[in-house]
């Protein structure tokens, strides 16, 4: 992963794009070396054409990308992927632990700390329809604040 500076997709669409390009290229590397496989007379196994370092290699670069949540997941899986995936594997994306790109300047002063008071609900919501108030911006979800 290189160290340059790339923003972080802000919107529930951007993310959802980032991953179906990810499953995209991920497919799209299975089928090219199954059919170099089949050209050479050999039976691929599915496993063996998902789990490559190429594409463990794209998911760490897009989960860095990603940043939040999705970062952790792919954290979470080079900690604890025991029997689950090779070494090699989870090097690559052991690289998500210490290996992130910065996030640019602009995005950092967006950035909200949210904390949660005793007392205060976490969010605006109805009781009634279960309706939650959400920023027009972002997903982020609206709270009361009382002084």
């Amino acid at each position: 992963m290189s160290k340059k500076q790339r923003a972080v997709p802000t919107g529930r669409i951007s993310r959802l794009g980032k991953l179906g390009s990810l499953a995209t290229r991920v497919a799209g590397n299975m089928l090219a070396n199954g059919v170099s496989q089949l050209a050479k007379g050999e039976r691929p196994a599915i496993k063996d054409l998902l789990l490559t370092p190429a594409n463990a290699a794209r998911m760490a670069d897009q989960l860095a990308n990603m940043r939040g949540a999705a970062m952790k997941v792919g954290q979470l899986i080079s900690m604890d992927a025991g029997d689950m995936l090779p070494p090699e594997l989870s090097d690559i994306l052991a690289r998500l632990r210490s290996d992130a790109d910065p996030m640019p300047k602009e995005q950092l002063n967006q950035v909200l700390v949210f904390i949660n008071r005793r007392g205060f609900a976490p969010t605006l919501m109805c009781n009634d329809c279960g309706w939650m108030a959400q920023c027009q911006h972002c997903d982020a979800r609206l709270t009361v604040h009382q002084h």
